[in-house]
């Protein structure tokens, strides 16, 4: 008997069919493997099918796979290095005992039966209306090249660096990005290399459709010293500056602090951190740092989490018009 673990939950090869306990995992899993069986060529063969389905499944549940598991990677990972570089960067992170939760995020106790909460969140920037945020376009992206590297390896290719260059063509979907995976896997295979060489391929070079709309260029080498394949897909855009909007609406997008006040007996911080993404990125202003805040929580705190900055903003109860704090 097959089995595919997914985060702490599993779908199981039965009777000739998958199936889970968790009625939504199994639907995801199905849903998967039927739009992938029928655009993988055939030549991959039913192994390879069901583990690029599982791989799907897998990202769709913040998953990924380590030593032939699918092996969950938990928002909290993300939260436990976020709230460490915090508490390096802060002179007023009190430390004792840390306890991880849920609204908040952490517990801070400082001795038993008082506890400071924080809340950690994530800054992007706004999406205007009827567009994909940058966010989901870049985790899209990243899955693609992940997807091909994988597809690429299975058929033995050599250890490469491949470095895909996205334009701004295309239309993103998550429902594309198997197709996108097997087109740049080809055009990699397509182009063997000798040991410490290298080429560029340029997508208006090539017949058209031989590229995906979505890339521009694939650089590809093949160093003699390589020792783990890197597939990756720089990124970069015009940064724009720290707006007061941005900073207020993500504040007012989280719940009302009495709904944290049952685990902390202090204070309850919000921390909101940026800079660790492309879509996350802004100038610092003045008038965002210097702007006072509408917000229940007792503690704000913005985090650039790429230059290590910590700082505390000014805020008013926005259940009153009390002066700022």
């Amino acid at each position: 008997m097959q089995t595919i673990r997914i985060a702490d939950k599993q779908v199981v090869l039965a009777d000739g069919k998958w199936r889970s306990s968790d009625p939504a995992l199994q639907e995801l899993f199905n849903d998967h493997l039927a739009y992938i069986q029928s655009d993988i060529p055939e030549h991959y063969g039913r192994e390879d099918r069901e583990r690029f389905a599982a791989e799907a499944a897998a990202r769709d549940l913040n998953a990924e796979i380590v030593d032939g598991l699918l092996t969950p990677v938990h928002q909290k990972d993300r939260e436990r290095l976020q709230l460490e570089r915090f508490r390096v960067n802060s002179s007023e992170f009190p430390l004792v005992n840390i306890i991880e939760g849920e609204r908040p995020d952490v517990l801070i106790e400082r001795s038993p039966g008082r506890a400071v909460g924080i809340e950690l969140t994530e800054l992007y920037r706004s999406t205007p209306a009827k567009q994909v945020p940058r966010q989901a376009i870049e985790s899209l992206k990243k899955q693609a090249v992940q997807h091909a590297q994988s597809i690429y390896e299975r058929a033995r290719g050599p250890a490469l660096y491949v470095y895909v260059r996205f334009g701004r063509r295309g239309d993103w979907r998550k429902s594309r990005v198997l197709s996108i995976a097997q087109q740049l896997a080809k055009i990699v295979s397509d182009h063997p290399l000798d040991m410490d060489h290298h080429i560029e391929l340029n997508a208006w070079h090539f017949e058209r459709g031989y590229f995906p709309e979505q890339i521009d260029t694939v650089a590809i080498l093949r160093p003699s010293n390589i020792t783990d394949a890197l597939w990756a897909s720089p990124d970069g855009d015009a940064i724009p500056q720290l707006l007061p909007s941005d900073v207020q609406n993500r504040i007012d997008e989280k719940p009302s602090v009495k709904d944290y006040r049952q685990r902390a007996t202090e204070e309850i911080w919000l921390v909101i951190t940026y800079g660790f993404s492309v879509s996350s990125w802004f100038q610092r202003s003045d008038e965002a740092l210097n702007h006072v805040y509408k917000s229940t929580f007792d503690r704000l705190f913005l985090f650039d989490t790429f230059r290590e900055v910590i700082d505390e903003l000014d805020k008013i109860n926005a259940d009153s018009k009390a002066e700022p704090t």
